[in-house]
């Protein structure tokens, strides 16, 4: 952890420091707490990580030994939730530029590894071993739909999917923050009591989970 909170003329919100410009307009970063910048902004790369000595780091996104982002979060800010590791893939469809990530908690990586759709069918891992997945909308930023296997719902999975993919889009190079829409379910918005209003909009539909794995209500 970098300091402790200080003041500054906006709220405290999370956002995106570049460190490290990578191939194909990836990044290597620091996610950090604090006012010195709007919730969800990207900044770098540039400024040093010393030059927000107040700030509060929540999370780093750093390339592996095999050139793979992984996700380290502060221990304190998923307290309670399992290691997992995570498979990503584009989900567009002809109106809709969607990308996954799909969580599991196997010992085959180390807790926050990325790794790409092909290189999943070359674990012995099976698609039925999800422990959760979410999907976003990466022009808007915008959560299209979560999953969360209903024996770990209480264990703050959702809230570290939505980190991750928060700092996942930021490594792509994609703008604007993803956050958690109107149209949600009941399980749902229990997960979400509590959440940051600055990425969880009001709710204004009532929807349904959907299975992943069988297309079929989860609920």
């Amino acid at each position: 952890m970098r300091g402790i909170l200080g003041s500054s003329e906006q709220s405290p919100g999370v956002w995106a420091l570049r460190t490290a410009a990578l191939p194909g307009g990836r990044f290597e970063l620091a996610g950090l707490l604090s006012g010195h910048f709007p919730d969800g902004a990207t900044v770098g790369p540039g400024p040093d990580l010393a030059e927000f000595p107040d700030a509060i780091e929540l999370l780093t996104v750093r390339l592996d030994s095999l050139r793979r982002p992984v996700v380290a979060i502060a221990p304190w800010a998923t307290a309670g939730a399992p290691a997992l590791w995570f498979v990503e893939a584009d989900a567009s469809t002809p109106d809709r530029s969607l990308h996954s990530l799909v969580a599991f908690g196997t010992g085959h990586h180390t807790d926050g590894t990325v790794i790409p759709n092909a290189a999943f069918f070359t674990l012995p891992v099976r698609s039925d071993q999800q422990v959760a997945a979410l999907r976003w909308d990466t022009m808007t930023g915008e959560i299209d739909q979560i999953y969360v296997a209903p024996d770990v719902r209480d264990r703050g999975v959702a809230k570290k999917m939505i980190i991750v993919g928060g700092a996942y889009h930021a490594h792509r190079g994609w703008e604007g923050k993803i956050y958690v829409g109107g149209r949600r379910s009941d399980t749902v918005e229990e997960m979400l009591v509590g959440r940051s209003p600055l990425r969880v909009t009001p709710r204004t539909e009532r929807t349904v989970i959907i299975d992943p794995l069988t297309g079929e209500p989860a609920e």
